[in-house]
């Protein structure tokens, strides 16, 4: 399961639509469904809450699985069929061996966008991206305060 979880949360990173269909086998699993989802997620754009692709969490086999450290704890649940629904009705609209990052194709916009838009982990990522393809730009700092933010956002477009 170790290595599982580390293969979904390398396609999030890699960012391919093809494995979107290994995800959602991921999702059948209770332990890795959330991580399995928050790649797809990450890959493809979607809010599973404004998709409707969320499901009941699961309820403890007992007390002390709620006592357990949860690394997942505030992801959504996924319901796997109706994300495979969703993945078969809109798949086309992603190419394989491309990669995407919420959505769209990574491009230095998309990161930008990412950057200004995103979550603090879609945010370190993006950052990493952008310094990545253009060895010139140093390593956005995305702990540095909001205002300083802004000024080095404005500075890239």
């Amino acid at each position: 399961a170790a290595n599982v979880r580390l293969v979904a949360q390398g396609a999030g990173i890699i960012g391919d639509p093809a494995f979107v269909p290994g995800l959602i086998t991921i999702m059948g699993v209770t332990d890795l469904a959330r991580i399995a989802a928050e790649s797809f997620c990450t890959i493809i754009g979607v809010n599973l809450a404004d998709e409707k692709l969320e499901a009941e969490p699961p309820v403890p086999m007992n007390e002390d699985d709620e006592a357990l450290t949860d690394p997942d704890e505030f992801l959504p649940w996924p319901d796997a069929s109706r994300v495979s629904a969703w993945w078969d009705q809109n798949q086309a609209r992603y190419k394989s061996g491309t990669r995407y990052l919420l959505g769209k194709p990574v491009t230095p916009e998309q990161l930008q966008s990412v950057l200004r838009h995103g979550n603090q982990q879609l945010r370190y990522g993006a950052a990493l991206e952008l310094s990545m393809l253009h060895s010139s730009v140093p390593l956005f700092n995305i702990t540095a305060p909001a205002q300083r933010q802004i000024e080095l956002l404005s500075r890239l477009s």
